[in-house]
């Protein structure tokens, strides 16, 4: 379904992140960082992207990138008011620190 949507209209960033979540969710976090960096490319302030990329880097072990991705999640969570999605994030941050 996400790559039928992805033929339709391959600048749609929800597609890439849904595409990553969904190759997250079958424990194929490598599969689901290119997905997420997508997603982020074409919709650069996608906090869960960042979010969800951090648990995709964290899952392969590497901790400094996903703490990176988690502080950019944090920061834009914040400055879009999106108080709850800003406390996960610390949450998570305070996780893996």
């Amino acid at each position: 379904a996400f790559e039928t949507a992805l033929l339709l209209d391959p600048n749609y960033p929800e597609a890439f992140y849904n595409l990553g979540i969904a190759q997250l969710r079958q424990g194929r976090p490598e599969a689901a960082l290119p997905a997420f960096d997508q997603a982020i490319v074409l919709f650069p302030n996608f906090g869960h992207a960042y979010y969800s990329r951090a648990l995709a880097l964290e899952e392969l072990g590497r901790r400094d990138e996903a703490r990176q991705n988690l502080e950019q999640a944090l920061g834009l969570y914040l400055y879009q008011g999106r108080g709850e999605w800003a406390a996960q994030a610390q949450a998570q941050l305070d996780r893996i620190e």
